[in-house]
This record gives structure tokens, sequence and C-alpha cells, in this order.
């Protein structure tokens, strides 16, 4: 026996709560560690000072004033997370309805023309659009197993959060910034234009 273990179950044997078969396990260690006589030789003593002193009994209701703030503590959580998460939902919804929008507005002007242009653009945006869903749940699981702490998990779909407003704002508030992908598209079809 260590003489961490047998400091606890010298605490359990003046509770009363040591089972008698390790008393006898207890004897035999306190009378072979010198640290351990002297540490139980304290603690019958500071018992014995105790031994007649009453319990405090708690105030009227405290027990449930504490389980009635537990309760509205656990129910404010609930409500702020059900709040980032419809916030975040409707981030993603807004991202994810004004991008292709603002994609097919932009495709529609430079490829009026050719609808099959127009179908496979949509299915790649639905694509994307269901690569980041995947993407975000998946980085959610992740932070959530590796790091145990949802207080984590919720900082990092804040951050996202924030991603998706700032790219959000950059195609729907700053409209004359065209992207690349919508450039190039314009210039592969003045070409076939042209020729």
């Amino acid at each position: 026996m260590q003489c961490l273990e047998a400091s606890e179950w010298m605490s359990l044997r003046l509770d009363g709560e040591l089972p008698e078969g390790d008393v006898a396990v207890l004897d035999e260690h306190i009378a072979a560690c010198p640290e351990c006589r002297a540490e139980w030789a304290l603690m019958q003593r500071t018992a014995a000072l105790f031994g007649d002193v009453s319990m405090a009994a708690p105030p009227p209701m405290f027990v449930e004033q504490v389980m009635t703030r537990v309760q509205r503590r656990t129910a404010r959580l609930v409500v702020l997370r059900g709040l980032l998460t419809l916030l975040l939902g409707a981030i993603i919804v807004a991202t994810a309805t004004g991008l292709p929008m603002k994609a097919f507005s932009a495709l529609t002007n430079v490829v009026s023309i050719d609808p099959l242009v127009v179908g496979t653009c949509a299915r790649m945006i639905t694509r994307l659009v269901n690569i980041a869903g995947v993407v975000v749940r998946a980085l959610g699981l992740v932070l959530g197993s590796v790091l145990g702490s949802h207080y984590l998990v919720i900082l990092g779909y804040l951050l996202l959060t924030v991603g998706l407003a700032l790219c959000w704002l950059r195609i729907m508030v700053w409209p004359n910034r065209v992207p690349a992908a919508a450039r190039l598209l314009n210039r592969s079809t003045e070409s076939r234009r042209g020729h």
C-alpha cells in the first residue's frame, strides 16, 4: 500500500466508510510507516476535537435556490447555443443562396445564349455548397472530439460565421469586383463569339 492511498483510507475509516477487510491492511501499513502513523495520530486528534460539534445545517430553501440557479444557467446556455446555431444557419443560408444567385446573375449576362453552360455552372455551385457543408460538419466533429470543449467548437463556428459573412459582403455588397471564374467565362464566350 502506498502512503497516498493510506491517507485516503484513513479519511474513510474516520468516517466509518472503510470496509472491514481493508481496516487490517491499513493498520499494518500504519504500523510499518512512521509518516502515516504521525498522520493517523493527527487525524484522530482532529476528529476528537470536532467530534462533539454538530454539522451546520444549510439555510432553508438552500438546495432549491441552488438548483433553480443551475436550471436557469442551463436554460440560458441552451438558448445561447440555439441562437448561435440559428445565426450560423442564417448566414450559411444567405451565403448559399446569395452566392448562386449572384453567380447566376453574372453568368446569365455572360452566357445568355448557351443554357448548357448555365446548367453546368449551377450543378458545380450546388456541389461546392454541398462540399462546404460536409467540410463544416467534419471540422465541427474533429474539433469537438480533439478538443473536447464545446466552447472551442462554438468559437470555431463563430470564426467560420465571420469568414462567411466577409465572403458574403465581398460578393453581395461589393459587386463591382468580378470573380476570376466569371472573367474567365467571359473571355471564353467572347473568344467563341469572335471566331
